[in-house]
Formats: C-alpha cells, sequence, structure tokens
C-alpha cells in the first residue's frame, strides 16, 4: 500500500486538525475552568452553555465549546466594565 502522506513517515500523523484533540471529560473540562466540579460541568451541558457529545458511556465536553463559552464570558465583561 502506498503512503499518500508525502514526508510524512508511519509513526507520524498528517499535520492539520486529526492531530488536535476535539473532546475531553467532564472533569479535564472542569479542570480547564479553574477546578470546578464535574456536577457544574453537567448543568452548563444541560443549559447548553457547553456542548456534551456521547462516547460510548463516556460524556464528553466538545473544547470548542469551552473555549467559545470562555470567551462569551470575557466580551460580557468587558461589556458590563466599560464606560457607557
Amino acid at each position: 500500500m502506498r503512503n499518500t502522506h508525502s514526508n510524512n513517515d508511519e509513526n507520524t500523523l498528517p499535520e492539520g486538525p486529526i492531530n488536535r484533540r476535539l473532546l475531553c471529560s467532564q472533569k479535564a473540562a472542569a479542570d480547564t475552568l479553574g477546578g470546578i466540579s464535574v456536577r457544574t460541568i453537567s448543568r452548563m451541558i444541560e443549559r447548553k452553555e457547553l456542548i456534551g457529545v456521547p462516547v460510548g458511556r463516556r460524556a464528553m465536553v466538545l473544547i470548542s465549546s469551552i473555549d467559545d463559552w470562555v470567551a462569551q464570558q470575557v466580551r460580557a465583561q468587558q461589556r458590563r466594565s466599560s464606560p457607557s
């Protein structure tokens, strides 16, 4: 079978999105957000603040939804603290 990825040996993955983690556990999400509780992460998923993705028996969190939530919180804080 011919390798279709030029300049890559067999043990390396091609560059791009495949190398990036897309999901994390609820515990990892809680740790990422400063050590909040896993229950808080579950509530955030229930309220659609974060995107939960079922993988087998595990409930994972879409990492980009964590990034989006943090960015939204920063924008809201900036609006509140800027002079009107």
